[in-house]
């Protein structure tokens, strides 16, 4: 656990909620969706280069 870590408390069930860890959560999703999305775009241009084998 970081040193600096932020915290919030919610206001319905009074959990303690990090930040940190619900950003780097929302970052890490971003990251792969895009990247799969790339990955797809590659594999469709792969694909139009190479047929498949028979």
């Amino acid at each position: 656990m970081p040193i600096n870590e932020q915290k919030i408390q919610c206001l319905k069930c009074e959990a303690s909620i990090s930040i940190d860890e619900v950003l780097t959560c929302q970052i890490e999703e971003k990251i792969k969706k895009d990247f799969d999305a790339a990955q797809k775009v590659k594999e469709k241009e792969l694909a139009k280069c190479n047929p498949p084998l028979k």
